[in-house]
């Protein structure tokens, strides 16, 4: 963790203080990056995303592309 120089400890407090604007901001992240991959690695950025969510303890049951798996 010594790499990132606390930055991993402030974004996990910054998503406990404001869950909402994380939650859309990591949306936004994860939209973006399927739509400049052409939806190419829909379930990867999806499992992505949940771990992260999962990570900062803000996961919605249902989310994180674990459940909804699209062909």
């Amino acid at each position: 963790m010594s790499e990132f120089g606390g930055l991993e400890e402030k974004a996990e407090s910054l998503a406990k203080d404001h869950p909402d604007q994380a939650k859309k901001g990591m949306d936004e992240a994860a939209q973006f990056a399927e739509r400049e991959t052409g939806n190419k690695y829909d379930s990867q950025i999806e499992g992505a995303e949940g771990a992260a969510e999962q990570h900062l303890g803000m996961q919605d049951s249902g989310q994180g592309g674990q459940d909804q798996q699209q062909s």
